[in-house]
């Protein structure tokens, strides 16, 4: 075949493959014969990919300007059709291979009238035949699809090769939350190490996501190229960005707005019409970082000092998109309201979609904590009775060097909760020793202020005041500063006194909460956005919270109406009117914002690090009241009963 004709003699250039071979597919260019006029930064790239100067080309630009032909299927085929080699698909998930054959490379070898021969006639990626990991083409050249954190079976019996091809490169940024090896991208690059590097190529191919992910995260060590091309009006060299997009924001109309929007030379300040741009862009050049372009559009300068190319390519660069669909664009998000999810969803797709720039959330307070929604939530019932219909009551302790805080809520039918009490008991004198000292010291004190508050949860709390009183179902102690202390304190105490631990999605990667898909040997119960586990060590159970969850659930509580289901009200103060309380209670704000492995999430942050001991007292307390609900109907075998803790409710007389 031409094909195999073509492997015998000396290779093609890319640019001389891509124009013979490969047919357009789908879109209103179907049918044709690939034209790199059509999108004039693609013969820049191609001409790229010829240069052996680069070992690593990151290649990235706007959804449907092409970026998937030329980035990476095209590059793909071409090692495999032109050269006959094995080529390295690297995609962030397996079940991704059998979509990416299907909708991005057969399509391709399918509207060629050459390429078409290359499908396989049985096994993988022929008519029916099944996608594994691999596929292997009729002239022989193997294609190996391998994923992030692949298992080393799925890379047995693959030698290495020269040629890697990543799409879906945001997919490579972070290893998996258990993994304890290198980062998926390293990973997937050690299949070329058995060429030295002048020997390979790899090509990354991706949207644009966030900062830190892939691709952008490899811009500053690159070229940080650019792509210019003369202004039609004052000929300076210029590559205009969304600043440079102007004329839609005064319109009050989407029709207004495709009328009016167009790019503006960032030089001069001139309108620049699709047609001037089309013509600009058929000169345009590739400057690396530190280079300069003459007026007559030779580009000067060294080379920088790196094997790794920076080829991105923006809206202004995408003939594909008229400025008149730009601009609409545009106007339709700005219309939406600045603080709505949808303005926020439609920001993030403007600029990693249309703008070829990454993501930069926004931080969005979403529903306040305030002391007047506090003020409005406290009863005439004194401090330290219980409502009449308490059926249980949990405590919860924050714990710290200088003073413990702790939180009690009475928990009544309609799973409404009422804090009884709440208070604190010192650990350390201020000042006290050295910090290595004090350290000390507060494994020894812990101890006992832990028993001696124990002793006060056993005494109970009166219900009415005819002397009945209550103890509570559940003790939190929070141990997330200082556990060995904590797990000490609480060895010779009844099993209602569990160690606790919060962790945020929010909070630092070490401490962000996972939560499991059921028991094993170490996860004895799973609750709601909590679960007990055993720590081997101490030979104890302690349960792990989800602290953003819970402290929404406790927050969300204080905004229920006074007596509704699910509300949370508190005890009268007519002294102090709960100051300390309510600054410690409203010291953290929810916010909205964009994770880059969870999505939109929310989260409690404390970004003046005031003190919010009661409200971290508070939400354990919360999330201790729905385990003690659980446990009333459905009693987990970890909790027994105590002494002091009578069947049922822990009533005395």
């Amino acid at each position: 075949t031409a094909l195999r004709s073509a492997i015998l003699q000396p290779a093609r250039s890319y640019i001389e493959f891509f124009e013979s071979e490969i047919t357009i597919p789908t879109g209103k260019y179907r049918g044709m014969p690939f034209d790199a006029d059509v999108q004039p930064i693609t013969r820049l790239l191609l001409r790229e990919l010829d240069n052996d100067r680069w070992n690593e080309l990151v290649v990235t630009g706007p959804s449907q300007s092409g970026k998937t032909t030329i980035g990476f299927t095209g590059p793909l085929l071409y090692v495999a059709a032109e050269l006959g080699e094995p080529v390295v698909i690297g995609l962030p998930d397996g079940n991704m291979a059998a979509n990416k054959w299907e909708m991005d490379i057969l399509p391709i070898l399918t509207a060629s009238p050459t390429l078409r021969n290359l499908i396989p006639e049985s096994g993988p990626g022929s008519r029916g035949g099944k996608i594994t990991d691999t596929i292997r083409l009729s002239n022989g050249a193997v294609i190996k699809f391998m994923t992030r954190g692949g298992s080393d079976q799925s890379k047995a019996g693959f030698p290495g090769c020269r040629f890697l091809r990543i799409t879906e490169a945001a997919g490579f940024s972070h290893a998996k939350e258990t993994s304890v090896e290198a980062d998926p991208f390293r990973q997937i690059k050690a299949r070329l190490s058995s060429y030295d590097l002048d020997e390979t190529q790899t090509i990354i191919e991706g949207t644009v996501t966030l900062e830190d992910e892939l691709p952008w995260r490899l811009r500053e060590q690159s070229t940080r190229s650019r792509i210019l091309s003369p202004c039609p009006h004052c000929r300076k060299w210029i590559s205009p960005e969304r600043e440079d997009f102007l004329g839609w924001q005064d319109a009050s109309t989407e029709y207004e707005a495709a009328e009016r929007g167009q790019f503006h030379c960032p030089e001069c300040g001139e309108g620049i019409s699709d047609d001037q741009r089309r013509e600009s862009l058929q000169q345009c050049v590739l400057v690396h970082d530190g280079q300069t372009v003459t007026a007559r559009g030779k580009v000067k300068g060294p080379v920088p000092p790196t094997s790794r190319l920076w080829f991105r390519w923006s809206a202004w660069h995408n003939c594909l998109v008229s400025c008149r669909t730009l601009a609409v664009r545009e106007w339709m998000a700005a219309q939406l309201d600045e603080d709505s999810r949808e303005k926020e969803d439609a920001e993030r797709e403007l600029r990693q979609f249309v703008w070829c720039q990454p993501y930069v959330p926004r931080r969005m307070v979403v529903a306040p904590l305030t002391v007047k929604t506090i003020d409005k939530h406290v009863t005439d019932l004194e401090k330290g009775l219980l409502p009449s219909d308490t059926e249980r009551l949990t405590v919860a302790v924050d714990v710290g060097m200088y003073w413990c805080h702790w939180t009690a809520i009475a928990w009544m039918g309609n799973s409404a909760g009422h804090i009884a009490e709440y208070g604190r008991f010192p650990v350390l004198e201020y000042g006290e020793g050295t910090a290595e000292s004090r350290k000390a010291a507060v494994k020894v004190v812990l101890q006992q202020k832990i028993r001696e508050f124990a002793d006060r949860c056993g005494r109970g709390w009166p219900v009415d005041e005819r002397g009945t009183r209550m103890s509570p179902a559940i003790v939190w102690i929070d141990a997330g500063w200082m556990e060995d202390a904590i797990f000490d304190s609480v060895t010779d105490l009844p099993e209602v006194f569990f160690p606790s631990i919060g962790r945020g999605t929010g909070q630092l990667e070490r401490r962000k909460y996972s939560h499991p898909s059921g028991t094993d040997r170490a996860v004895r119960y799973v609750g709601e956005r909590y679960h007990v586990r055993r720590n081997f060590r101490h030979r104890r159970l302690y349960v792990v919270v989800d602290a953003d969850y819970w402290k929404t659930q406790a927050a969300d509580a204080l905004q229920v109406d006074r007596g509704g289901r699910g509300s949370l009200t508190v005890f009268s103060d007519p002294q102090s009117h709960h100051k300390t309380f309510k600054r410690h209670m409203t010291a953290e704000e929810l916010v909205r914002q964009f994770h880059p492995r969870h999505g939109a999430i929310e989260v409690w942050e404390n970004r003046n690090d005031r003190p919010n001991h009661y409200f971290d007292a508070t939400y354990m307390a919360v999330a201790a009241g729905h385990h003690a609900a659980t446990m009333a109907t459905a009693r987990p075998v970890h909790l027994q009963q105590t002494s002091w803790f009578r069947q049922g409710q822990g009533v005395t007389q």
